[in-house]
């Protein structure tokens, strides 16, 4: 393979793209001619830029240039790592940049575009070059279309584009979280930009959705910094390393560890890995290569190695020393190339993928050690750009701030074919290794050999060729090149002249003729050189060339993708050394990038073929089709290449190529010169013709005489069985017949073989050992025949097993299987099911195939090699008859069609049993339990107790308990049994609940008799409980005794009923005794009352007289001491005459209540009412005396207390109220006791007391306010000239003593101010006293606390902090004015805080119980990360306030509204990505649409239980309500809502999806439209072959509306093509079945087989 290097416009052999002014780290290629650059000083404040750069490569004068187009700063952080990701083919971009500890994505947009000459530079005012030209736009100021292969387009040869970008960043996320220094160090995208992977300094592999960069999972890589990783083209798998030197591959859907790379062994030094990237095979797109660099710890002893890794198990394929540290590592998209760049000297080279042999090495490319290395991507491109002419281009960077650009050219004609042979043997770059080879030899370490090569101008060169253990590798290079003259350049095509049209047929006959002596010089000269790298025949080459016929093994491919390996115990000879040569030659010998592609119009061609639709409908295979033709076609072409070189022109063919056949001489020629070749193909096809070997013929004589007639399974056995058998003895007597004839064939027919091939070896009968090519024949023909007679043996066998089960043998020769029916969930089902049956006659025929590949074969018997691993066969060592999997399932379909047509017979005799199916609810205690509970009549359960003890008496008799239907012998004794027993035990829960309620209607009855005598034989207290007593004894004997003996009469009948069907407890038949004794003695009960009635009346008649007399001489003493009153006058005296006249007074009540008595009785005993108008008189006339003494009374105890109490004690308004109240009063009482001298005189006394004080009032209401404070005194000190101090001798007295009436005025104005602040002072203090025993109502929930009740504190708080509000707004709140401010800013804090608290409360309520499960956790990490900040936060707050729980203490923690509202930002979040989450879960199963967020969560929260979707499935599915599991969490079945249940096609093993519930939702989704397909079709075969109102009760209801629907339309359009009379005749047919279905409903039906055919009849 060939390179050359750019050309550039400088003398420099590596052009300088661009210089930039800061240093790089990154590079990443947006198209072909389009890159970006990143890197930056850091944030040392250097001045050097930090950001990214966008440059465009470009021609100019003869060479190429990129221009910087644009430069994105990133702040004070330089971007020490970059990819890039594309989505819609390239159309949309992003950016994603390391940065620290963050990755920042930027979406770049192409913007603008302005086509210019190159030669236009101009200056913008971003300080980039620009280049301008209008003369290349359009007229109309268009810009012309981009090139739809690139998102920038092609870049012309004579303009280029002025494009803007539009650079935006949309998300940044921190990837590293290491403690002390965290940074980023790598991130890269799969290869449709849908996942990025980044990896830091923590060690961690952080997987991400992209773009919106949410966590996927993590995978803990290392405990050291990552530093690289690369993720494969089939996003399988992500690679990393780290700076403990490792490189380990991960599989990154699960996280799980694939492989570690194994470093060199640590006697060739301590190697650690440096830089890794997956490279595809171009025709093997399913194999991945790994390519890394590793470093010696030691540079100076030890080399640095490229290796090369092929997958799916990481096999170490190929290794490159290399002779200094290694930086950087790319792989060309097509995984063609790779390119490294050193550590110390800048060197880049350039090497094959697959052979890893250097193609190109530019030296000092870098002035320091290589920063980034980058491949440009292959697109279509013109001539002129940087791809033309080139297979690729790697550009590459480092901190010496330049970009540079190394091209690899593409190969012409056939210098092809030397790339080929150097390829072919891994020919290396290596000039000093010569003398290193000749070293190594001398130790016997390896062997070289030499052959020529081409000559070239100057003199001839050699090859060196040394034998290594990684394979040969040359030590010389600059070998060979292409003869002159032999390939031209292809000229353009162009119209000739007439002349030299006419000689053109002799001068092309020329040139071919030319042409034809060129290519066969070539020729022989390429078969020259093949011949000379044969090494000579010594052992040492002997031995080299067998090792390389032991590595052909890895050209070969099997099944699996993975190559064998062929270890042979045997010497290759030169024909299979030529085969095997010849097959390396095509399949490594040629790399892909020789071939040029499959022509599109071939493909075109191909692709007319094939309709549109089925391309689009199965685009998958398409696909693969088009994989398989390009393979094919390099194949093909390969292989005509390597013919070319190694097969010589037939000259006399090609001579005589017109001349048409030619006679051939040989043919006359007698004796026939081929029969020596005749004779000596015969001897050695009876050499190696094993099939005439006579022990061979033995071998299979005995298999016909002797065990031709076995079989695996005796169904004649099995037919002969007097009894049916079960499930178990089955499976266990097939198994022993299965595991007796495989013994006996183990010690009889593989044993007696054993025997007479060692006898035959014995008479040299068999090959010898030496003769291993013919000993294996042999033995493979052996095994042919035994795994013919196993072949037949077991189609034999199955054919029996077959015709066994389908009933086609003998009548006395059919299988007897024992099914019992029992009723459980509602209905009847088979034990063993039927599809256990099924299972098990089926699993006969597997074990038939297991069988049958159990033998061993001879060899491993003979040879020892049987049983060697742990008792399992070895890979190789058993005989596999050539079974045939889709015979074999074309039986078992048979089987399985006749079985299930066998098990229609008994579920058909089983349905008698449905007229009963009440009683299969019986199976549910909570379905019996609500049929018994509901209410009925005593004749209705009298009815049901008579039905069900009828029903289980006629039960044994009524029905057969053994029936043999088919193949089935069904048994039914134990189902009669239980139903019978079900009756029964319905009958005695009906009569215990009669008992139940018997019992109670007894007690009730008793009770009452009881209570009836308890209160008639009662004897009243007084008069009013007499009459009360003798009305209810009066009801009750007229209404209420006669009623209860007539329900002791029903009772009566109640027993006598019960007692017929079961023996009655002690306890009622004592109750119902005690009834009957009552209802006898309750008329002497009545008797008796009557006397105590009629004796209790004499005896209050006469006690009412009494009473009379004595009440009134009581009124007459009462009247005295009223008149005495009029006698008081004396002021002293006043507290006595008060205590008298509120002694009389309360006398005078208590004989007011006693007359209204003694008149109540009067009225009972019909006695005329007595009036006793004297106690109103007295009434009226103690009242004005009582009133005047209360009020004297009062204003003199007041005053006392006012006058001798401290200044302001005393609320001066108050004070004035009660004088002027009492003042009133004395004015009234003056006028009613002017008839009265000493009284009036009394009254004048005291209301002279009173004008006294009053006048004192003005001084009282100034100065005794108990507003003034010190500030106020004083001001009052300074208006009467000498101090005055409030003090508890300052009395009222004392200021009223001290004649201060002058300054009265002056006064006032300070006491009404200090009014006023007082209060506000008042109001403050209330406030405070208010909320200090105000506390939080916090009561427990779960495992916290909660705040309720709150609408009390906030009501509160509002009127509060509008009262504070409104006081700081007074004129008079100067005095309070810093304690009213303080108060409000509490206030307000606490609405804060309460309205931040409530909220965190209420979403943490609602977030704790989704979070509690670890299945969230798992799921949702960072949310869950942030629930437990909040939930601290939330806890510690409760834990302050159940500690105090006092509402204003709350505002004492220490920044509580900062951690609340911090709180409800974390809340928001979690909001957010559960949302997030929850979205996601139904796009995958869009059915979730129809559950609530609560709902889903309660499913998603408990994965590990899948039926706890049950409750929901009916929102999901509208026909399905409940599934059927199994004890290993399997669905295996479906029920609608009127229960009624289909089978699943297939079974779903929901731990298979890993706890993802919508995952096994959508395979029940899928199954069940297959289901629902195949009832449908079952019932359609089945609807012709069943009377049709049979058929529409056997089938589901969607089943029968959709099969009854098919033939409607059916026969209806047959009765419109045969026209005449066949729409009549089909009307009668639909009328007759329309008149059978209402036969059907009249009937007895299930609730499921009445909906249906009710569905059916809407129909």
């Amino acid at each position: 393979m060939s390179s050359k290097e750019v050309q550039q416009p400088s003398a420099s052999p590596q052009r300088q793209y661009n210089r930039i002014n800061f240093p790089l780290y990154s590079v990443s290629a947006l198209s072909c001619n389009h890159v970006i650059v990143a890197g930056g000083g850091g944030a040392a404040n250097t001045g050097v830029f930090n950001g990214f750069a966008i440059c465009e490569i470009g021609y100019e004068n003869n060479g190429y240039v990129a221009y910087e187009v644009q430069r994105h700063p990133t702040g004070g952080s330089s971007v020490m790592n970059s990819a890039i990701g594309s989505f819609n083919n390239g159309k949309r971009l992003f950016l994603a940049a390391g940065k620290d500890a963050e990755c920042t994505i930027y979406q770049i947009k192409l913007q603008s575009r302005k086509l210019t000459h190159r030669g236009d530079h101009g200056n913008n005012d971003d300080g980039v070059r620009h280049r301008t030209n209008a003369s290349t736009a359009n007229t109309n100021g268009e810009v012309p279309n981009l090139s739809e292969k690139s998102p920038f387009g092609d870049v012309d040869d004579k303009i280029a584009t002025d494009l803007v970008f539009d650079i935006q960043s949309i998300v940044s996320v921190q990837t590293d979280f290491s403690v002390g220094d965290p940074c980023q160090n790598t991130v890269c995208f799969s290869s449709d930009s849908r996942i990025a992977v980044t990896g830091g300094a923590d060690g961690v592999l952080r997987v991400w959705n992209f773009p919106e960069m949410q966590i996927k999972s993590s995978i803990n890589a290392s405990k050291k910094e990552i530093s690289d990783i690369d993720i494969s083209s089939d996003r399988k798998l992500v690679t990393c390393v780290s700076k403990d030197g490792k490189c380990k591959v991960w599989s990154l859907s699960d996280g799980k560890l694939n492989c570690s790379l194994d470093l060199p062994p640590e006697d060739e030094g301590k190697y650690l890995y440096k830089r890794c990237k997956f490279g595809i095979v171009e025709d093997k797109r399913n194999i991945q290569r790994l390519f890394v660099i590793i470093n010696p710890l030691n540079y100076k002893q030890h080399k640095s190695y490229i290796q090369h890794w092929t997958g799916p198990t990481f096999s170490l394929t190929k290794v490159a020393p290399v002779g200094e540290a290694l930086s950087a590592l790319a792989v060309s998209k097509c995984g063609r190339y790779v390119a490294i760049g050193s550590m110390s000297s800048g060197d880049v080279d350039i090497y094959v993928g697959f052979s890893l042999q250097r193609i190109k090495h530019i030296e000092r490319a870098h002035k320091t050690f290589v920063t980034g290395l980058g491949f440009l991507p292959p697109m279509q491109t013109n001539e002129d750009s940087v791809l033309a002419n080139c297979d690729a281009a790697v550009v590459s960077i480092s901190v010496d701030n330049k970009i540079l650009v190394h091209h690899i050219e593409r190969k012409n004609g056939v210098s092809m074919w030397l790339a080929v042979l150097l390829d072919l043997f891994d020919i290396g770059k290596a000039q000093d290794e010569d003398s290193k080879a000749r070293e190594e030899k001398g130790r016997g370490g390896s062997s070289n050999f030499q052959f020529s090569g081409f000559e070239k101008p100057g003199g001839d060169m050699n090859l060196t060729v040394r034998a290594s253990v990684r394979g040969p590798v040359v030590v010389t290079e600059g070998l060979y090149t292409v003869p002159q003259g032999l390939i031209q350049p292809a000229a353009k095509r162009r119209r000739l002249p007439q002349k030299t049209m006419k000689n053109l047929p002799t001068t092309r006959a020329k040139e071919w003729a030319e042409s034809a002596k060129k290519r066969e010089e070539f020729r022989g000269a390429l078969v020259k050189l093949i011949h000379r790298m044969n090494p000579p025949k010594n052992k040492e080459m002997d031995r080299l060339a067998t090792q390389i016929f032991h590595e052909m093994g890895d050209t070969f491919e099997t099944d699996n993708g993975k190559p064998p390996k062929l270890d042979l115990n045997f010497e290759p000879s030169n024909e299979d050394l030529g085969e095997l040569l010849y097959r390396f030659y095509i399949h490594r010998g040629l790399d892909a990038i020789n071939i040029g592609p499959i022509g599109e119009s071939w493909l075109q061609n191909i692709w007319s073929h094939i309709p549109e639709r089925l391309r689009l409908a199965y685009e998958d295979l398409s696909n693969d089709l088009l994989y398989e033709v390009t393979s094919a076609y390099r194949f093909t072409v390969k292989r005509a290449m390597v013919d070319f070189v190694l097969h010589e022109p037939d000259r006399h063919t090609v001579a005589d190529f017109e001349s048409g056949a030619k006679s051939d001489d040989m043919l006359k020629r007698v004796p026939k010169p081929w029969r020596a070749s005749v004779l000596s193909a015969k001897r050695k096809l009876l050499r190696n013709l094993h099939s005439y070997n006579p022990v061979l013929a033995y071998i299979n004589f005995v298999w016909k005489a002797i065990f031709r007639k076995i079989r695996f399974v005796d169904c004649l056995i099995l037919g002969e069985q007097k009894e049916a058998v079960t499930l178990r003895y089955y499976k266990d007597i097939t198994r022993r017949m299965v595991d007796d004839v495989k013994n006996l064939l183990m010690k009889k027919w593989i044993r007696g073989i054993q025997n007479s091939l060692i006898g035959a070896a014995k008479r040299n009968m068999v090959p010898k050992a030496n003769e291993q090519s013919r000993m294996i024949s042999f033995f493979n023909c052996v095994a042919t025949l035994m795994q013919s007679n196993l072949l037949e043996l077991f189609k034999e066998s199955l054919l029996e097993y077959k015709n066994f089960i389908c009933m086609k043998m003998e009548a006395k020769h059919r299988p007897k299987f024992i099914v019992k029916f029992i009723s459980r969930h509602n209905q009847l089902l088979p034990v063993p099911s039927f599809e256990e049956w099924e299972y098990g006659v089926l699993g006969v025929v597997d074990m038939l195939v297991e069988v049958s590949n159990s033998f061993p074969r001879m060899e491993a018997k003979i040879f020892g090699d049987w049983d060697t691993q742990e008792g399992t066969p070895a890979p190789g060592t058993t005989l596999k008859p050539t079974i045939d999997p889709a015979e074999v399932q074309t039986i078992k379909t048979e089987i399985t069609n006749s079985f299930r047509e066998q098990t229609k017979g008994p579920m058909a005799y089983v349905e008698v049993y449905n007229q009963h199916s009440f009683l299969f609810e019986g199976d549910n205690e909570d379905t019996m339990d609500v049929f018994i509970i509901e209410e009925r009549t005593w004749d209705q359960m009298v009815e049901q107790v008579i039905k069900f003890h009828n029903l289980s008496q006629d039960m044994g008799t009524t029905f057969e308990p053994k029936t043999l239907i088919g193949i089935f012998d069904i048994h039914c004794d134990d189902l009669i049994r239980n139903l019978g027993n079900k009756a029964s035990e319905l009958r005695d829960k009906f009569l215990d609940k009669m008992i139940h309620t018997l019992h109670v209607q007894l007690k009730e009855l008793v009770d009452e008799y009881e209570a009836i005598s308890e209160k008639a034989l009662s004897t009243p207290t007084s008069t009013e409980q007499l009459f009360q007593l003798k009305e209810e004894m009066d009801k009750i004997k007229e209404k209420t005794l006669p009623q209860m003996q007539h329900e002791l009469k029903e009772l009566l009948g109640k027993f006598l009923f019960i007692s017929d069907y079961m023996q009655i407890s002690p306890i009622v038949s004592k109750l119902q005794t005690q009834a009957i004794q009552w209802s006898n003695r309750i008329s002497y009960v009545m008797e008796e009352h009557m006397s105590i009635v009629a004796r209790k009346a004499l005896e209050f008649k006469d006690a009412l007289k009494v009473k009379r007399v004595k009440l009134q001489e009581e009124l007459d003493s009462y009247a005295k001491q009223v008149e005495e009153f009029q006698h008081f006058g004396n002021l002293e005296e006043l507290p006595k005459y008060l205590k008298r006249a509120q002694v009389l007074d309360g006398k005078l009540q208590a004989a007011s209540d006693k007359a209204d008595k003694l008149n109540k009785e009067e009225e009972m005993f019909e006695f005329e009412v007595t009036n006793y108008p004297l106690r109103k008189q007295i009434s009226d006339k103690l009242a004005p005396y009582l009133r005047l003494y209360e009020s004297g009374a009062e204003f003199l105890e007041k005053k006392e207390v006012w006058l001798n109490s401290q200044v302001g004690t005393h609320d001066p308004e108050l004070i004035e109220n009660d004088v002027m109240n009492l003042w009133r009063t004395i004015i009234k009482l003056e006028k009613s006791f002017g008839d009265v001298p000493l009284v009036k005189e009394l009254v004048v006394q005291i209301k002279g007391l009173i004008d006294i004080f009053k006048e004192r009032l003005p001084i009282i209401q100034t100065l005794g306010n108990p507003g003034l404070r010190d500030r106020h005194w004083e001001k009052i000190s300074e208006i009467v000239g000498f101090p005055i101090r409030p003090s508890p001798e300052l009395t009222l007295q004392k200021i009223i003593d001290m004649n201060l009436g002058e300054y009265l005025n002056k006064f006032e104005l300070i006491s009404e101010a200090a009014s006023k602040e007082h209060s506000l002072e008042k109001n403050l203090e209330k406030m405070k006293v208010e909320w200090a025993d105000i506390k939080f109502q916090i009561v427990p929930f779960r495992e916290s606390y909660v705040i309720s009740s709150v609408d009390e504190i906030q009501v509160l708080l509002d009127d509060h902090i509008i009262k504070t509000q409104t006081m700081l707004g007074s004129p008079f709140a100067k005095p309070f004015l810093e304690e009213m401010t303080a108060w409000e800013k509490d206030l307000v804090l606490l609405q804060e805080i309460l309205d931040e608290w409530l909220k965190v409360q209420m979403a943490r309520l609602y977030l704790e119980s989704i979070f509690s499960s670890p299945d969230i956790m798992t799921q949702m990490p960072e949310e869950g990360r942030r629930f437990m900040n909040v939930d601290k936060t939330y806890k510690d707050i409760m834990k302050h306030a159940l500690n105090d729980p006092r509402v204003l203490t709350i505002i004492k923690i220490d920044k509580i509204v900062e951690k609340l509202k911090k709180a409800n930002n974390l809340l928001d979040l979690i909001n957010k990505g559960l949302n997030g989450y929850l979205e996601r879960k139904r796009l995958y199963f869009p059915r979730f649409f129809f559950l609530s967020n609560d709902e889903l969560l309660e499913i998603l929260a408990e994965t590990k239980d899948p039926k706890r979707v049950q409750p929901h499935l009916k929102k999901c599915f509208e026909g399905i309500a409940r599934i059927t599991f199994t004890e290993d969490l399997e669905i295996t079945h479906m029920q609608s809502s009127e229960s009624e249940v289909i089978k699943l096609n297939s079974i779903i093993n929901t731990e298979n999806a890993r706890g993802a519930v919508e995952k096994w939702l959508v395979e029940l989704e899928q199954l069940m439209k297959k289901s629902i397909h195949r009832e449908i079709e079952l019932a359609l075969l089945d609807y012709l072959t069943k009377n049709r109102n049979n058929w529409v009760l056997e089938w589901p209801g969607q089943a029968v509306l959709c099969v009854t629907s098919t033939f409607w339309t059916t026969l209806i359009h047959e009765a419109f093509e045969k026209r005449g009379n066949a729409l009549k005749d089909y009307l009668d047919v639909n009328n007759e079945q329309i008149n059978d279905i209402v036969a059907l409903v009249r009937g007895k039906l299930s609730k499921q087989n009445r909906t249906t055919l009710g569905a059916l009849g809407e129909y």
